[in-house]
């Protein structure tokens, strides 16, 4: 069976009778999986080993119907592609809900869109809506800066439910003094920023269990809590500068640490939105002038998990 779209719930109910207490084949399948069955973009073997999957695990189901009714809401309001790129400036420059407030992004998201409220719906389905049905078309429009796609990212992975490594990164250095004393180093600042980004990224994903957030406390507590203050950096105007681009790499460093950990969880598309996106932030200024950053990202490489630990390891130092 490759497409559900046709099933009734009396055939949905038939099918679950009669294929429970079956053992399930093949890999479980994860939230684009169960959508990629769900509209007939799979090959038969394994839309058959999908199907065996949804209908003996309740967790593989509940994402069915999920899916089934998030789909149901796209088609009673269809995201046209002009709508999306008339207002994901628009969405950009608004008053954003917090990057792991799903529900309050796909309720903006829907409100500039539509230009009406988000109807009622789980908080599951609002999450798979956004995920894999909202996102993508965001990710796409030319409109959206580097900054609001890597948010965009994040939230995605949130949505997807991805586990955190078990291998946590390792604690930064001890900070320089140089924040007390009033005499930060163009060098400095960009490492600063790019750690707090680091911070805001994980802070933004860490809707886990606490047994999962445990080996990561270390390095969490590492990171600088605040945004830098300009007013004690040597180059001032160099900080105002750079910051906010600097947390933004920071921000898709870490998203992508975390991605390339769980590939499998995610949408086969990630990556390339990912590289798309760090080719983006190349080229703005306060990256193609800093001293710290410029051997990374000068490579040709496209490896991004290879670019964004490399990342990570130096602002570390």
């Amino acid at each position: 069976m490759n497409s559900t779209d046709d099933l009734t719930d009396n055939e949905v109910a038939f099918a679950a009778i009669n294929l429970f207490a079956n053992a399930p084949i093949g890999i479980e399948p994860g939230w684009q999986d169960i959508h990629d069955w769900h509209i007939g973009a799979l090959e038969a073997v394994r839309a058959d080993q999908v199907l065996s999957h949804v209908a003996n695990n309740p967790e593989c189901f509940q994402m069915w119907r999920d899916i089934c009714e998030a789909a149901e809401l796209l088609e009673q309001n269809p995201l046209e592609e002009e709508s999306v790129s008339a207002t994901a400036s628009k969405l950009a420059t608004e008053t954003k809900p917090a990057a792991w407030d799903l529900v309050g992004w796909l309720r903006k998201s829907i409100k500039a869109i539509f230009g009406q409220p988000l109807p009622a719906i789980g908080g599951a389905a609002a999450a798979t809506l956004f995920a894999i049905m909202v996102v993508p078309k965001l990710m796409t429009s030319a409109s959206v800066n580097p900054g609001d796609l890597v948010i965009n990212s994040l939230a995605q992975y949130s949505a997807l439910g991805a586990p955190l490594p078990q291998t946590a990164l390792t604690a930064t250095k001890t900070r320089s003094m140089a924040s007390i004393l009033g005499n930060m180093s163009e060098t400095d600042v960009e490492k600063h920023q790019f750690n707090y980004g680091l911070k805001e990224a994980f802070d933004s994903v860490q809707n886990k269990a606490e047994a999962e957030l445990v080996n990561w406390l270390p390095w969490r507590q590492s990171l600088p809590e605040l945004a830098i203050d300009c007013t004690l950096a040597i180059g001032q105007s160099h900080c105002n500068e750079v910051s906010t681009d600097m947390s933004t790499l920071g921000q898709w460093a870490l998203v992508n640490h975390l991605a390339c950990a769980n590939e499998a969880s995610l949408p086969a598309d990630f990556q390339k939105s990912q590289t798309d996106i760090i080719s983006a932030l190349k080229k703005l200024n306060s990256m193609t002038n800093s001293v710290f950053l410029a051997p990374a990202l000068a490579e040709s490489s496209d490896n991004v998990c290879a670019l964004a630990d490399r990342l990570i390891t130096m602002a570390a130092q």
